[in-house]
C-alpha cells in the first residue's frame, strides 16, 4: 500500500502534493481512506482533506484511472502498483511513477472475517470447518514457491484484481515484480485497532451507532 503520482505530474514530495491542487485518488470508506486521513491529519483539517479526495468505489477503476494519467496521486495496494509499474501496453511503455508515502511506519487494520451470528449459531461447525481451510490455505501460501503459487493462483487473482485482462498479455516480468507477502495466522481483532477506526466513522459521518467490540467480535473458533 502506498500513495502514488505519475512522474509526468512533477510531485515529488507529499508536501508538493498537499500544497497543489491536485487530488487524490481514493476508495472511499475503505481502510486506504481511513490511513492517508491518519497520514495527513496534522496537516490538513477534516474538510480540508474531504475536498482533495477523488473517491472511487471500484479499485480496478481507480488504478486504471491512475494508471491513464487522469489522477495527480492515489493510494494503490498491490498488485496494483507493480503491476501498473512493470505492465508495457502494446505500443507504449511502463507507467513511471514517484513514491510520496509507503506507510510502513503505521499499523495497517487488518483484513477481517465477518459472519451473520444466526449463521455461527446454526452452523458451527461449518464456521469452524471454514476457519481450520483459511488457516491450512495461509500455512500452504507461506511455503510454496512462488512460481507454484502463480501457477495455481494466476487465474483466481486476475478475475479479482484485474477482471477481463487477458492472462496471456502479462509478461513474465510482470509476474516476477508481484511482491508475495507472507500471510499472518488468524487472530482475533484487537480492541484497540476496532475502536479507532469506529471514531474514524463517527468522525467522517459514516456511522452514527456501532455496536460494542464484546457484542460483535467472536474468537470462538481462532486459536
Amino acid at each position: 500500500m502506498a500513495l502514488l503520482s505519475p512522474v509526468s505530474f512533477r510531485i515529488a514530495s507529499l508536501d508538493e502534493l498537499l500544497g497543489s491542487s491536485q487530488l487524490v485518488g481514493i476508495l472511499y470508506r475503505s481502510d486506504y481512506e481511513y490511513m492517508l486521513d491518519r497520514m495527513i491529519e496534522d496537516v490538513l483539517d477534516g474538510e480540508e482533506r474531504t475536498v482533495r479526495y477523488s473517491p472511487f468505489s471500484d479499485m480496478l477503476q481507480l488504478a486504471t484511472m491512475f494508471g491513464a494519467q487522469w489522477l495527480g496521486a492515489a493510494v494503490l495496494p498491490e498488485p496494483y502498483i507493480s503491476y501498473i509499474a512493470t505492465y508495457q501496453p502494446p505500443g507504449g511503455r511502463a507507467l513511471e511513477m514517484v513514491p510520496l508515502a509507503d506507510f510502513e511506519a503505521w499499523t495497517l487494520p487488518p483484513s477481517v472475517v465477518v459472519f451473520r451470528r444466526s449463521f455461527v449459531d446454526r452452523h458451527p461447525q461449518e464456521a469452524a470447518a471454514f476457519h481450520a481451510a483459511i488457516a491450512e490455505a495461509i500455512a500452504r501460501l507461506n511455503t510454496i514457491s512462488s512460481e507454484e503459487l502463480i501457477d495455481t493462483g494466476l487465474d483466481v487473482a486476475i478475475s479479482l484484481f484485474f477482471q477481463a485482462v487477458d492472462t496471456e498479455l502479462i509478461g513474465q516480468d510482470v509476474l516476477d515484480a508481484l511482491p508475495i507477502p507472507v500471510y499472518d495466522p488468524l487472530s482475533p481483532l484487537a480492541p484497540e485497532v476496532y475502536e479507532n477506526i469506529v471514531a474514524w466513522m463517527r468522525t467522517k459521518g459514516y456511522v452514527n451507532h456501532a455496536p460494542e467490540y464484546a457484542a460483535l467480535v467472536d474468537g470462538r473458533f481462532l486459536p
